[in-house]
Order: C-alpha cells, then sequence, then structure tokens
C-alpha cells in the first residue's frame, strides 16, 4: 500500500464516522499518535521507532511541540491582565 492509499482509507472512515474536516487526516492521526505516546510516559526513541522515524532528530519535533504546549506564557498573561 502507498502512503496516499493509507491517507485516503483513513479519511474515508474518518468521513464515515462523521468525522469531516480538513484538518482530520492520516498524518494529523498519526502526529496525534506520537503526541499521545510522548505524553503518556513513552520515550523518545520508543516514539521514533513507533513512527518508524530513520533519524531521531525528525521524531525531536513532536517533543519540542509538546514542550511547547507545557509552556503556560498565554495563561500568565491572561492572568495578569484579567486578574
Amino acid at each position: 500500500m502507498t502512503t496516499r492509499s493509507v491517507s485516503r482509507v483513513a479519511k474515508e472512515r474518518l468521513i464515515a464516522v462523521g468525522l469531516e474536516s480538513d484538518r482530520l487526516t492520516g498524518h494529523s492521526m498519526r502526529h496525534t499518535a506520537a503526541t499521545l505516546n510522548l505524553l503518556n510516559g513513552g520515550t523518545v526513541e520508543e516514539t521514533r521507532q513507533l513512527l518508524g522515524h530513520t533519524n531521531i532528530n525528525t521524531t525531536l519535533i513532536y517533543s519540542h511541540a509538546l514542550e511547547r504546549a507545557k509552556n503556560n506564557s498565554e495563561e500568565r498573561i491572561a492572568k495578569a491582565i484579567f486578574g
């Protein structure tokens, strides 16, 4: 199966269960799997293997995104403005 075929099947299944959005794709589900694995104790190496990345630096992009998500900057700013 090609990457395009997998993406098409994933998109068809999402639509079939009522999840129709341009933002929901095979790749977005892959990203979600990586993120959830890291959030729930998976190591970067385990996540690299899960995703089949050859280079761990590619997987590190997900861990950097998590670090940003854990940054409470917006919350601190809102608290400073609104109390």
